[in-house]
């Protein structure tokens, strides 16, 4: 019996001996206690804001209104809206090129340095020449083009754009500086039925306004013209 006691303590000791003691495992983590519940998102702050129109996309918009005109009585087009309005999306982002450079900001006093270019006349001024003649005592009694479409004071005033067109400011901006100019084409195209042309030593259609659509200039040909030409030339459907 007494072998059978010391036996079965032997094994046992033996048993313990074996057993590899577990590693201690890391705490878990605490569990936050913030109960802070999160403001929901308005609707408002979830609207994603358009991105703002390019001058071409601009353009084309305010362009629509000429196609209407054009589509009933001008036969230099193909008759479909989708030409019309990249003709003159194109004609209008062209003369931009040439009149200012794509700058909103740029002002061009009509002053010439050897002599009178206007038909309305000219007054002297000591450092900028010969100046055109106007009306208006804005802007020192100087015309000033302005803006896009270097659009001046003055001369809009009788032309749809005086509830708008009412500083020098206003045709720095870009939206009512295309807006005068489309009321102007408009007013142009509906009187003369032409985009440019000279009769009895005049200018007719957008010509009467915008110098850049004249071919010529003091009997040279004008470079701005010609290569606005050539971009429409470009295009099919059109002459």
């Amino acid at each position: 019996m007494k072998k059978l006691i010391l036996a079965a303590l032997f094994l046992t000791a033996c048993n313990q001996s074996t057993i590899t003691p577990s590693t201690p495992t890391e705490p878990a983590a605490a569990v936050s206690q913030d109960t802070t519940v999160a403001e929901p998102v308005s609707a408002d702050e979830t609207k994603i804001e358009p991105k703002p129109l390019t001058l071409k996309e601009k353009l084309s918009m305010a362009s629509k209104e000429l196609e209407l005109i054009n589509m009933s009585y001008m036969p230099f087009c193909s008759k479909t809206p989708k030409d019309l309005n990249l003709f003159y999306t194109t004609l209008f982002y062209e003369m931009i090129r040439h009149e200012s450079g794509f700058k909103n900001e740029e002002a061009y006093y009509e002053c010439a340095k050897t002599k009178c270019y206007y038909s309305s006349g000219c007054f002297t001024d000591p450092v900028r020449g010969f100046c055109r003649i106007t009306s208006s005592k804005m802007d020192g009694g100087f015309a000033v083009s302005r803006g896009l479409f270097q659009l001046s004071v003055s001369s809009v005033q009788n032309l749809g754009c005086k509830e708008y067109i009412k500083t020098s400011a206003d045709l720095h901006n870009e939206d009512k500086n295309i807006k005068c100019a489309l009321e102007i084409a408009k007013r142009y195209f509906l009187e003369d039925k032409v985009i440019t042309a000279k009769a009895e030593a005049k200018w007719k259609g957008l010509s009467r306004y915008w110098a850049v659509l004249r071919p010529e200039f003091d009997g040279k040909p004008r470079n701005s013209y010609l290569k606005i030409e050539k971009e429409m030339k470009k295009l099919e459907g059109c002459n």
